[in-house]
C-alpha cells in the first residue's frame, strides 16, 4: 500500500476488555490485536482503555507504578456506576480525539456512542443478555438494553466467534446474511501444547498439587455451571474418588453466594481446592496434569479453555450444548449439564475407567485446527474490506436530500 493510503488507516479498539481482571473477550482481543497490529501492519491502532494509547496494553508486565494504574483500571471496571460516569466524562473527548479514524473494532457486543469512525465492526460472542438475563447483573443488562440494539442497526458488519452465534445474532436481529460473519476463536499453539513428563512433575513439586484432579477453569459464575458440578462432585464417595482433587481456577464472578458456599465446604473437607490469579503461562502445566479438564457451561459462545486444554493433551467432558459440538465435534466427551445426579454419574465413570491414555491424537488433530493466526486472517480480510467501503464513502458521498 501506498504510504497516503497506510496514513489513513486508523483502527480504534475499545480495549476495555483488556483492564482487569481480564475475561475470555480481553484473551480474544489481545491474541488479535497482537497479529493485527504488529510489525509490518498496514494499520495504526488507537486502543481505548477509558483513555487513548497507540500502545496495546501488556498487564503481564505491569509493575511499579504501572501496578497502580492496573488497579485503578481495576476498580473503575469492577464498579458499574464509576464506569458509566467515566463513559459519559470521556464523550466529547472521544468525539474529537476519533474523528479522522477509518475503522473503530468493538470486540466486546456494544458500540461505544463516543468512538467515531467512518465504518464500524462488531464482535459478538454470545447473546446470554438476550436469553439468560437472570445470570448477569441488573446494571450490565440496563447498558446492554439501552445500547445493544443501537450498536448491531449501526455496524457495518458484525463478527461471531461461531455459526451457532451467528444463526442465534441472525435470528434475534433480523440482518441480512452478508452483514454477519464467523471467525472462530484460536489457540496459542506455541504456549498450549503437551510438556514433557519431567517438566510436568517439577511444576506439580513445586506447587504442591495432588498427585490427582480434574481441573475446571472459568469465572464463579451462574452461566458456567459450577453449582451443579460442585454437587455432583461432593456426592461422590471417598471410595470412587479417593484422593482426587477438583482443582477450580476461578475468578471471582457474580450472583454466585451459593457456589462459594459449596466451594468452601469443598475446601473443608479437603476434596476441592480454589485457585485464583493463574499466570497464562502456567495454565499449560495445570491441563497436563489434569486427569480430566471438565467445563460444564450452560452456554457458551466458543470456549476458548477446553480447547486450549485439548492443545495439551488433556481429556476434556463439557456440557452438551450446540457449540461445543461445533468447536469440539468427536474430541470431546459430552454429558447433560442441567441434572447434577447425571453428571455425578459421568464422573463416577471418569474416576474409575480413566480416559488419559485414549484419544490423545484425535484430541491434538481437532486442536490443530484453531489458530489465532487463522482468526486474525479472517479478520483482516474483513477490515480490509471495509476500508474499501470508507474509500468509496470519501470518493462518493451521499447526496443530501
Amino acid at each position: 500500500m501506498s504510504e497516503k493510503r497506510c496514513e489513513k488507516l486508523v483502527c480504534v479498539v475499545n480495549g476495555l476488555s483488556l483492564v482487569p481482571p481480564v475475561s475470555g473477550v480481553g484473551r480474544v482481543t489481545l491474541e488479535l490485536s497482537k497479529r493485527l497490529f504488529g510489525d509490518g501492519s498496514d494499520w495504526k491502532p488507537l486502543y481505548y482503555y477509558g483513555y487513548y494509547s497507540s500502545r496495546l496494553m501488556d498487564l503481564g508486565g505491569m509493575n511499579g507504578g504501572s501496578e497502580i494504574k492496573r488497579l485503578a483500571l481495576r476498580f473503575v471496571r469492577s464498579n458499574y456506576v464509576i464506569k458509566s460516569l467515566a463513559r459519559k466524562a470521556l464523550n466529547f473527548y472521544g468525539h474529537f480525539r476519533n474523528s479522522n479514524a477509518t475503522v473503530y473494532w468493538e470486540p466486546n457486543h456494544v458500540l461505544l456512542k463516543h468512538i467515531r469512525a467512518r465504518v464500524t465492526l462488531l464482535t459478538i460472542h454470545d447473546l446470554s443478555c438476550v436469553f439468560y438475563p437472570q445470570w448477569h447483573p441488573k446494571e450490565r443488562l440496563d447498558f446492554w438494553e439501552s445500547n445493544f440494539r443501537r450498536g448491531v442497526e449501526k455496524a457495518d458488519m458484525i463478527v461471531t466467534v461461531s455459526d451457532t452465534i451467528r444463526k442465534s445474532v441472525l435470528e434475534y436481529t433480523g440482518l441480512h446474511e452478508e452483514r454477519v460473519a464467523f471467525i472462530h476463536n484460536g489457540v496459542d499453539h506455541e504456549l498450549f501444547r503437551p510438556l514433557p513428563d519431567a517438566c510436568l512433575a517439577d511444576f506439580r513439586a513445586r506447587h504442591n498439587l495432588p498427585a490427582r484432579f480434574f481441573l475446571c477453569v472459568g469465572s464463579i459464575e451462574p452461566r458456567k455451571n459450577l453449582k451443579n458440578l460442585l454437587v455432583a462432585w461432593l456426592s461422590l464417595p471417598y471410595r470412587v474418588r479417593g484422593e482426587c482433587k477438583l482443582l477450580l481456577i476461578a475468578n471471582s464472578g457474580w450472583k454466585n453466594e451459593d457456589i462459594m458456599k459449596l466451594i468452601t465446604d469443598g475446601e473443608e473437607s479437603g476434596s476441592v481446592a480454589l485457585i485464583r490469579d493463574v499466570a497464562s503461562f502456567d495454565m499449560p502445566f495445570y491441563y497436563g496434569l489434569a486427569e480430566v479438564f471438565l467445563y460444564l457451561s450452560f452456554y457458551e459462545g466458543f470456549g476458548l479453555p477446553p480447547l486450549e486444554a485439548m492443545a495439551c493433551g488433556a481429556p476434556v467432558l463439557v456440557s452438551d450444548i450446540p457449540v461445543h459440538r461445533e468447536i469440539l465435534a468427536g474430541a470431546a466427551m459430552y454429558v447433560s449439564p442441567s441434572d447434577a445426579s447425571i453428571i455425578a454419574e459421568r464422573l463416577e465413570d471418569l474416576l474409575i475407567n480413566s480416559p488419559s491414555a485414549s484419544g490423545a491424537c484425535e484430541r491434538s488433530l481437532r486442536a490443530a485446527l484453531y489458530s489465532w493466526d487463522k482468526s486474525a486472517a479472517g479478520y483482516a480480510a474483513i477490515m480490509e474490506s471495509l476500508n474499501e467501503k470508507s474509500e468509496r464513502m470519501i470518493s462518493c458521498p451521499p447526496k443530501r436530500k
